[in-house]
């Protein structure tokens, strides 16, 4: 939403919360093609990159006063 104000701020973290989810299945992916191939220092790599956007997710929904909810 470059250059649009109509946004309340609730609305914004709402739609960083969509935007981090989609980051947060990418992350999914990247975990099991690098299960498939073996390469498990990538995949630590995704694991650790996952986690943090979780914990990203789950204070933005703190703040907006809804329930965390890391595995829709």
């Amino acid at each position: 939403w470059p250059g649009e104000w109509d946004k309340t701020t609730p609305e914004r973290l709402a739609h960083l919360v969509d935007c981090y989810r989609y980051l947060e299945d990418l992350y999914q992916h990247g975990m099991e093609v690098s299960d498939v191939e073996k390469d498990f220092s990538t995949q630590d790599i995704f694991i650790g990159l996952k986690t943090a956007i979780e914990k990203k997710i789950w204070m933005i929904q703190a703040e907006l006063g809804s329930a965390p909810e890391i595995d829709e």
